[in-house]
């Protein structure tokens, strides 16, 4: 019993002018470990927080609104912002497409949201309609319902 209390009561004989170093280089050694563990968790809440889309989704994100694109009725998807709402990956998203005059907005609607449901939890679409004017068609009127 007495030669386990040997090494330890030789270690604090050895270091006891420098306890206050230690006691220093141990508080500093815990606070670098605390910051390291913490920064990770403080990293995904700011960009939570700012409302930054997820880089692991930006590539599908391109490809879902070059698919939307291409659904009848549709000219073009923009203003389009997708962001995550928790520290699950949650992707929640809002839109605005334009569409033709003579495009059903419910098809158009629902078409979009089918291709977003799997990925995206909450979309928000706003459709425009466009009424091209016959004379100038290179200068689309477009109208908010």
């Amino acid at each position: 019993m007495a030669h386990e209390l040997l090494l330890p009561l030789m270690l604090v004989m050895m270091m006891r002018n420098t306890n206050v170093y230690i006691d220093n280089i141990i508080t500093l050694l815990l606070a670098f470990v605390m910051a390291y563990i913490t920064l990770q968790p403080l990293s995904k809440a700011s960009f939570i927080l700012l409302q930054t889309s997820p880089k692991h989704f930006l590539p599908k994100m391109n490809k879902l609104l070059r698919e939307a694109s291409i659904i009848e009725g549709v000219l073009e998807c923009h203003s389009e912002h997708f962001w995550t709402i928790g520290f699950d990956d949650t992707i929640v998203g809002t839109m605005k497409v334009r569409v033709t005059n003579d495009a059903d907005e419910q098809i158009v609607l629902k078409s979009i949201h089918d291709l977003f449901e799997k990925h995206v939890h909450h979309l928000t679409i706003q459709i425009e309609k466009v009424f091209v004017d016959k004379n100038t068609p290179f200068v689309p009127i477009v109208v908010n319902e």
